[in-house]
């Protein structure tokens, strides 16, 4: 018969274990623009999580500037008629990048948007 072992903790970046709630909820700050809170969810949980975890802070920051990234490019592009079709593509891709960021961000590695500015350090 084989022995049950606890699986090792998931290890961050910097070294320090990261734990499974840390996980789910930078997990919630990426995946808040697929069910529709766009920057609003990312901006709840920096400024809850900001001073008692890194990693989640960390990975809301870079949600809430991919999703400010996002609105501007649909809202820029939407405006102008002839370019109204790359909005499109600018929230297909903003589902798939954030789907691929949350699950990054719950193996516990730090997620870096492509395309993104960065304006909240």
């Amino acid at each position: 018969m084989e022995q049950f072992s606890e699986k090792p903790p998931v290890v961050g970046e910097s070294g320090e274990p990261v734990s499974e709630a840390d996980r789910l909820w930078a997990l919630a700050a990426h995946l808040c623009h697929v069910v529709g809170f766009s920057a609003l969810g990312p901006l709840v949980i920096w400024l809850l999580k900001k001073d008692s975890s890194p990693f989640v802070a960390d990975q809301a920051k870079e949600a809430l500037n991919f999703q400010l990234s996002c609105l501007v490019t649909i809202l820029l592009t939407a405006a102008t008629c002839v370019l109204a079709p790359l909005a499109i593509v600018a929230v297909v891709g903003g589902i798939i990048y954030s789907i691929l960021g949350g699950a990054e961000a719950y193996k516990g590695r730090q997620y870096r948007y492509p395309y993104t500015f960065r304006p909240i350090q």
